[in-house]
């Protein structure tokens, strides 16, 4: 409500003030009027004084110290409107410039000027309480309202805040007033906020709104939703900014908390390669991924959403998929792990494992059916592949003749097949997975450690050979093939492998081990028996040819002494022929098995007379000394004619390489059921490389007699397989230079 108005009159001619005074005392607004004639009495009325409106006649006599005008000056809150008797005066144009409001030309139509002016006033006043009323509600609503509002100069500096926005920026007005926003901005946020900013001013947009940070007093960053308005003047320039604040950092929050939901949902809808799809309850599509789109060959989510699985798949697993969905939006309950056959309507067939649950609002509204599921058709294609190569292995498991076993390094049977358990001589494979194979089994317990140690070293063996002692006793030959097993440290577990029976393998290579060197060792006499035929023989035969050839051209010319020599000759090479023919046709038939073996109880002693009595020219022609340490009545269990011609040929092969003058003495000793019988000479002797070529068929090895004799090497082959014939052993010591001693024993009694 407005008061009455109270207005001012100065004017010097009373009639016309008079006629202004009546003329707004008939109005409707009944002023309050305040009449003065002159400036001195209108300047005391102001002091103390507040007038609505201010009627000034500029025709008044003014002090030249004074001049009228100043009352602009003075009073520049006044509203005052002037009198003029011409509006162009240079007075009325200064008073205008200096504050006035508005003149009243002095005319017939002064009055009704005043009057519209009175009109003025009183809607001016009207218009300032209600604004006045408006101003107090917004100040209310400024300082209460939970935004934070801000009056701000082009540079950016606040000019009023209100309570809320000081208290989400944590600095109070007088600190504020002082900083531009851009102090407070979170760095990264300028720029935007700045470039809205010139496009405000250059008139491009009328406001702008942003989200934006700002940085509190304590450091802390809030997020807000700024609206930015620009004032105006009358002339259209920029005054300054209304920016209206409001926080929205909870908001952001929850929408940063919604957008990584939303992204984690986006990337598992695309990304994953498992199908999930959203239905309603009529189990039509409302939304379905990538992989579910690309397994059906749709290009557009718009080519599936509204269908269903009578659209997609054959009308069996169409109706179990809605049977399943109805009871699922029914029970509300999940069906978990479901394997379904899916047939599509081209004929391909896919097998899934699906999981489908109810989908369910806030509200607790059951919507639909939601679901995913995985395409398992290479694992049931795998799974029955399986199954058969697994029936197929159990097959060849159960029947296979190589045995498969799993074992640990301490001895423990995990498994083993039937060929394994009854190879190892067990009835039972309980009995078998009882075993303790680091005790038990092999016949030599080094060799389990060796295959232990080997296979914990390399992780395999192959083909490792060892010997394996059955329950009842009977001897076999395994070969073992395993690769072991760690943990991820490398710790053994287990080792697998396989076992195969290789005792009739084993058997027939050593018969044909046998058989080869009883083929190398005839086929080694042979080439001795050649050797002999075609050299050994024939140059005695050459040398008994020439001296018949002598005898048989020079008899006449020959007297008897010269006849008894070359006779002589002819008597030793006949007599070294036969000795050698004897030993190449008795070393023949032992070769082929035929020389018969007759064991006696016989006179060792006699035997060896009879034998030095044979050489007994032989030593004189060498003038060698033969003498034997073994008496008579010394007994031997042997085959006479085999003993004697062993001893025959020991003499001769002493003979041969004793020089002459030298001595022959032939000994023996009784030892543990055998009797040891040793021919010894102090002739030429012999180093280890000659008497490791001795006994041996496969080397042809002769030396050179003291007396120029030949030699053919067959002799000690005789005596060795004589000997060895008898149960004996035979053997040498000899030292170059010294001498030499041929041993052999014979049994003394036929337990021996």
């Amino acid at each position: 409500m407005v008061n009455k108005i109270k207005i001012l009159i100065i004017e010097f001619e009373d009639s016309f003030s008079k006629s202004i005074v009546n003329a707004l005392k008939e109005s409707a607004y009944q002023p309050e009027i305040t009449y003065c004639a002159n400036l001195q009495c209108a300047k005391e009325n102001f002091t103390g004084t507040t007038f609505d409106l201010v009627i000034l006649d500029l025709d008044l006599p003014s002090d030249e110290n004074e001049p009228i005008t100043n009352i602009f000056i003075d009073y520049p809150t006044l509203p005052i409107i002037i009198l003029v008797e011409d509006v162009n005066a240079p007075i009325a144009q200064r008073s205008l410039k200096l504050g006035a409001s508005d003149f009243i030309q002095k005319n017939k139509d002064s009055i009704a000027s005043i009057r519209q002016t009175l009109e003025h006033t009183y809607l001016r006043l009207t218009t300032k309480a209600e604004l006045l009323n408006l101003e107090g509600k917004f100040r209310a609503v400024f300082e209460n309202i939970e935004v934070g509002i801000a009056l701000v100069d082009l540079n950016g500096y606040p000019i009023e805040i209100n309570s809320f926005l000081e208290s989400y920026l944590g600095y109070p007005l007088d600190e504020l007033s002082k900083m531009s926003f851009p102090e407070f901005t979170y760095p990264d946020d300028i720029e935007k906020d700045v470039d809205l900013f010139k496009k405000l001013l250059n008139k491009e947009i009328k406001n702008y709104e942003i989200d934006k940070r700002y940085i509190r007093k304590n450091g802390d960053i809030v997020w807000a939703s700024l609206n930015v308005s620009l004032l105006r003047d009358y002339k259209d320039e920029a005054i300054y900014l209304i920016s209206i604040v409001r926080d929205i950092t909870t908001e952001m929050e929850t929408r940063r908390k919604l957008n990584e939901e939303t992204m984690l949902m986006d990337a598992l809808m695309e990304q994953i390669p498992d199908a999930i799809y959203f239905k309603d309850r009529e189990s039509r599509f409302i939304r379905i991924n990538k992989s579910l789109l690309d397994k059906h060959g749709f290009k557009d989510l718009s080519d599936v959403i509204g269908k269903s699985d009578f659209d997609l798949f054959d009308t069996e697993h169409a109706e179990k998929a809605y049977s399943d969905e109805k009871e699922i939006i029914l029970s509300r309950k999940p069906k978990e792990g479901i394997i379904e056959k899916e047939v599509f309507n081209d004929g391909t067939v896919e097998w899934a494992h699906t999981t489908k649950c109810p989908l369910i609002d806030k509200e607790g509204n059951v919507l639909g059916t939601f679901g995913i599921s995985r395409n398992i058709t290479h694992r049931i294609n795998t799974e029955e592949a399986l199954k058969e190569n697994e029936a197929r292995f159990r097959s060849l498991y159960q029947n296979l003749t190589i045995g498969i076993y799993r074992a640990n390094i301490d001895g423990k049977i995990i498994f083993a097949n039937p060929a394994v358990v009854t190879m190892l001589g067990y009835n039972k494979i309980d009995e078998f997975l009882d075993l303790d194979i680091n005790k038990h089994g092999y016949v030599d317990k080094s060799f389990r450690q060796q295959f232990i140690n080997k296979i914990i070293e390399d992780k395999e063996i192959v083909g490792f050979e060892n010997q394996w002692q059955k329950p009842n006793g009977e001897l076999i030959y395994l070969r073992e093939s395993a690769r072991l097993s760690t943990d991820e440290t490398g710790n053994p577990l287990y080792y697998e492998g396989t076992v195969e029976d290789i005792t009739e393998k084993k058997k027939a290579e050593e018969q044909i081990k046998k058989y080869n060197e009883e083929l190398k060792s005839l086929n080694a006499s042979k080439d001795k028996f050649f050797s002999i035929i075609a050299h050994d023989l024939r140059s005695p035969f050459t040398a008994l040819l020439g001296y018949s050839d002598i005898i048989k051209n020079d008899f006449d010319e020959m007297n008897s002494d010269e006849i008894k020599e070359y006779s002589g000759y002819i008597y030793n090479e006949a007599k070294n022929v036969y000795s050698l023919l004897d030993n190449l046709l008795t070393w023949s038939r032992i070769q082929t098995g035929r020389l018969e073996y007759n064991p006696e109880k016989i006179d060792i002693g006699k035997m060896i007379r009879r034998v030095i009595e044979l050489y007994s020219e032989s030593m004189k022609t060498k003038n060698i000394s033969l003498s034997s340490e073994i008496s008579e009545n010394i007994f031997v269990y042997v085959d006479e004619n085999m003993i004697y011609t062993t001893i025959r040929n020991l003499l001769s092969n002493a003979l041969k390489f004793t020089n002459e003058g030298g001595k022959i003495k032939i000994i023996g000793a009784a030892l543990e059921g055998v009797f040891v019988i040793g021919v010894k000479d102090n002739g030429v002797g012999m180093n280890e490389e000659s008497i490791n070529k001795l006994f041996r068929v496969d080397v042809h090895h002769t030396t050179m007699g003291t007396g120029k004799e030949k030699g053919t090497g067959l002799g000690l082959l005789l005596c060795k397989d004589l000997v060895e014939k008898n149960g004996g052993k035979i053997w040498v010591d000899s030292e170059l230079g010294v001498g030499t001693t041929f041993w052999f024993s014979s049994p003394i009694n036929e337990e021996n």
